[in-house]
């Protein structure tokens, strides 16, 4: 082999080793990319993981607010009927107390009525008493007078 012959094979040599070379950039320049583009496509799918989370945690907050409202709702019904019952309640006893009252009150009068009653037997008996004693004074009187009568008889 002659020496330009030689130096054509290393020239072709060198340009090979050139193009592997470049072919090799080429392929870590697309690994690289395609490293970069899954890295992305990760990134995207936690931030959809993230997303859907996030969903789920306002979807549970919304329906523990709505179970919260019910809750509130099922008191207040709860509070407005006790006050319903409270003030029927109330009602019941301001009626009792009045029928208290009135029955003090007959029982009151009955009082003043029997004492009356009372007073006017306790006058009865005076009177009948009285009038025995009146009676035993005509009695003595008219034994004294038959007594004189039969002295001076």
């Amino acid at each position: 082999m002659n020496m330009t012959s030689a130096v054509t094979h290393c020239t072709d040599a060198v340009a090979h080793c050139t193009s592997a070379v470049a072919n090799s950039t080429n392929a870590v320049s697309y690994g690289t990319n395609a490293v970069a583009h899954y890295t992305d496509a990760v990134a995207h799918c936690t931030s959809a993981v993230s997303y859907c989370t996030n969903a789920v945690a306002h979807y549970t907050d919304a329906v523990a607010n709505s179970t919260n409202a019910v809750t509130n709702s099922t008191n207040a019904v709860a509070n407005s009927t006790n006050t319903v019952t409270n003030s029927t309640n109330a009602v019941a006893n301001s009626t009792n107390t009045v029928a208290n009252s009135t029955n003090t009150f007959t029982n009151n009068t009955n009082t003043v009525t029997n004492s009356t009653n009372s007073v006017d037997n306790n006058t009865n008996t005076v009177n009948l008493i009285t009038n025995a004693v009146a009676r035993a004074t005509n009695a003595v009187v008219l034994l004294n007078l038959y007594s004189f009568l039969k002295i001076y008889t």
